[in-house]
């Protein structure tokens, strides 16, 4: 028996952060597979925050490859759950914003503002440097780029930033190259709106930020961020006109589609390649770049990269005594389906669901304790009566003397002695 125990207890300490790691830098099949036999002992071992990590874990995974909506969201509610369970309101943020991922992926901005509503940043700060919180922050900024709410996206990034150093060089490296591909895609907007060239201050942004990646031990960072990062750092030179610079940057990938990569990460590669060689009289090589990377594309980001590439595509047969018409096409199918009005339509929709649900918030919280009030326990009551398990409890507690502070010591006192008690 006592062999069983410790052999049970060494599966459970397997430690997942090479599993996770394989999962966002390898094979996300082969991991989800390996994960879901993890995952049983973890629900009976004492480390719920393994278990935590584990369940968010296998979300990540079960968006790699490919699977439903439903499920997703299946195992958002799971995570949710077990973090109420736990009694881990970051965890819990956790997989509202992961829901709110899911529902930006399905096109449903209304239930993503939902989610995203009811995450209170200020009630989980002291954790943004967790493992969680970090997470928590990665995805919400992740969300809120693809919404186009770019002024929360930075603040997310930033508060990402002001703990990257307590976190692990692979984390860091993996915030830097996505911060960096969320500026360099908002860099290249300008050019789907039919600019001549991205915005260069931002897209030095990106490349500074990517750069740093850079100052890291190889050996910790993963080829395929190392790769992001100086694809980012290339599209900056390429549209600074140093194209030899972009091509060293690029590598390998100067030369071939790398579908290695995340979406962005790869577009930004493409577009970089593809500048540096029109730029240096490559047509050739341009054109098969844009004809291998050609694909059907349905979210915002990868229109943006589309449209830009058909622009570049556009001026090389322009230029270089081509045939432009069927890229007159590609590209005005492309701006059909890009429909900027119909962008801003989602930003302004995202921002006003948003500032309800603060509203909303705010109209159920005291503004004195930060605590809920009775709007606010009246509806957790109905919520827990109707879905939570039975029997149940209810502890009402009373001040005795509270009048008395308040004519002793003035009502400031008072003030301070309800904030107190409410966080007790």
């Amino acid at each position: 028996m006592a062999d069983e125990v410790a052999a049970e207890a060494a599966l459970v300490s397997v430690d997942l952060d090479p599993l996770l790691t394989g999962a966002r830098f390898g094979d996300p099949g082969e991991a989800l597979e390996r994960l879901e036999e993890q995952l049983p002992r973890l629900e009976n071992a004492d480390d719920p925050e393994r278990l935590l990590q584990g369940l968010c874990g296998r979300i990540g995974l079960l968006r790699l490859v490919g699977a439903g909506e439903e499920d997703l969201v299946q195992a958002c509610d799971l995570l949710e759950r077990a973090a109420d369970d736990q009694r881990q309101p970051v965890w819990r943020a956790v997989a509202r914003a992961l829901r709110a991922q899911t529902s930006v992926d399905a096109g449903d901005v209304a239930a993503a503002m939902g989610d995203l509503g009811e995450i209170d940043l200020d009630q989980v700060e002291a954790g943004f440097s967790s493992l969680a919180g970090h997470r928590l922050l990665e995805i919400l900024s992740d969300v809120y780029t693809r919404l186009r709410l770019h002024d929360r996206a930075d603040e997310a990034r930033q508060r990402i930033e002001e703990s990257v150093t307590s976190r692990s060089l692979l984390d860091a490296a993996a915030h830097w190259v996505g911060w960096g591909s969320e500026l360099a895609h908002r860099a290249v907007e300008p050019i789907a709106r039919g600019a001549e060239e991205p915005d260069l201050v931002l897209l030095d942004e990106a490349a500074e930020i990517a750069a740093r990646v850079d100052d890291l031990d190889p050996g910790e960072v993963p080829d395929r961020l190392v790769r992001a990062a100086s694809g980012i750092r290339a599209l900056a030179a390429a549209y600074r006109g140093r194209s030899s610079e972009s091509l060293r940057l690029l590598a390998r990938d100067a030369f071939a589609d790398p579908q290695d990569l995340p979406s962005t990460e790869r577009q930004v590669l493409i577009l970089a390649a593809m500048r540096a060689h029109a730029l240096l009289g490559s047509v050739a090589t341009a054109r098969s770049l844009d004809e291998a990377a050609t694909q059907h594309v349905g979210t915002l980001t990868d229109l943006v990269f589309e449209v830009a590439r058909a622009r570049e595509r556009l001026w090389l047969e322009t230029h270089a005594g081509g045939n432009p018409a069927p890229v007159l096409r590609r590209l005005t199918e492309l701006l059909a389906r890009l429909a900027w009005q119909g962008m801003d339509l989602v930003t302004d929709t995202a921002r006003q669901s948003l500032e309800h649900h603060v509203l909303r918030a705010e109209s159920r919280t005291d503004a004195l304790t930060g605590v809920g009030n009775r709007r606010a326990l009246d509806e957790e009551l109905r919520a827990m009566l109707r879905d939570g398990p039975l029997p149940m409890a209810l502890v009402l507690v009373d001040l005795d003397g509270f009048a008395q502070i308040n004519d002793r010591y003035t009502e400031l006192v008072g003030d301070e002695v309800l904030r107190r008690v409410a966080t007790a």
